[in-house]
């Protein structure tokens, strides 16, 4: 029997991989098993995915400080300068680090030249030799034996363990590319996989812009994480939704979706002149419905306020 490791971090991707049917389909493989690796299984065991093989673990914690952190915490830096674009240039005017020492030690690390591609390969090498895989990771891969890793977060490092290992036993990995604009602004991938999967021919030249993965083995599949949306046959009625919402069925709808603080730092000021506009209208025929990044921070509008404005949390 083949076993597949699926990578599934955060709360977001469990949505999009239990409620698009993908994991049904592959199960009506019989000579196939299915292993889900999360960091809360607690939230995927609520969604109703009930077979023999699939089973579903726990993610095991990384550590706040660590080598690979501050390894690739200049990795990352430095792969930036190499390949500057404009959307990099905000990134770079920040430290990539939380903890003020780990910041001290990435600006010390990404000197000098920072540009340079050597410094950078042999940064690669020093990461393949040195940074060690923790023990409950070994389990993983000797309970299951796996043929297959498929990670859902290829740029960030919460899958870095599991797709080291994988590479160091010459298990074969997919990434799956989340976000149109995820190779020209979070492009770093700490393990690149062997395979991708991209949502279109434009983010496919832009993989094989910065990583040897050949063409052959990059998919383009359009949005996987949207197709639950193509099926509107469990949607609410207008006026559910309103009601759900706190909203005028009767009135206009605004839909402002907000970023992530560290992207976009204007969207209070955004809402609060929208809000002011809308003052001006008498007929108060018109409201927005302001949808926030799961990243943001209602804390962040605390100081904008009109009647015909709603907020949406996400999970609220």
């Amino acid at each position: 029997m083949q076993t597949i490791f699926i990578l599934v971090p955060n709360g977001i991707t469990i949505r999009n991989f239990a409620s698009t049917g993908v994991l049904d389909k592959l199960l009506l493989r019989s000579g196939l098993r299915l292993v889900v690796i999360t960091a809360l299984p607690e939230v995927f065991e609520q969604h109703p995915l009930r077979n023999e093989r699939l089973f579903v673990e726990r993610l095991p914690p990384r550590r706040s400080f660590s080598l690979a952190n501050l390894l690739h915490a200049v990795l990352r830096r430095r792969f930036y300068r190499i390949n500057e674009n404009a959307s990099l240039k905000i990134f770079l005017k920040g430290h990539l680090s939380g903890r003020y020492s780990d910041r001290l030690i990435e600006t010390m690390l990404g000197l000098p030249f920072p540009r340079s591609n050597v410094i950078y390969q042999l940064l690669r090498g020093l990461d393949k030799r040195l940074v060690a895989v923790p023990p409950e990771v070994f389990e993983l891969f000797r309970r299951f034996n796996p043929d297959l890793v498929v990670s859902t977060h290829p740029t960030s490092m919460t899958e870095y363990e599991v797709l080291k290992r994988a590479r160091n036993l010459g298990v074969s990995s997919v990434g799956m590319v989340k976000s149109w604009d995820n190779m020209t602004t979070k492009g770093y991938m700490a393990v690149p996989p062997d395979y991708c999967m991209v949502w279109n021919e434009v983010m496919k030249r832009e993989v094989t812009s910065l990583y040897d993965i050949e063409t052959n083995n990059i998919g383009v599949t359009g949005a996987p994480q949207f197709d639950a949306y193509a099926n509107l046959s469990g949607s609410p009625s207008k006026a559910t939704f309103c009601q759900e919402m706190k909203l005028a069925p009767k009135k206009k709808t605004v839909l402002y979706a907000t970023s992530a603080p560290r992207i976009n730092r204007d969207d209070p000021e955004i809402l609060r002149r929208l809000a002011a506009a809308m003052g001006e209208r008498r007929d108060g025929s018109v409201q927005i419905l302001a949808r926030l990044h799961p990243l943001d921070s209602i804390e962040r509008y605390a100081g904008v306020a009109h009647p015909n404005l709603v907020f949406h949390v996400p999970g609220d």
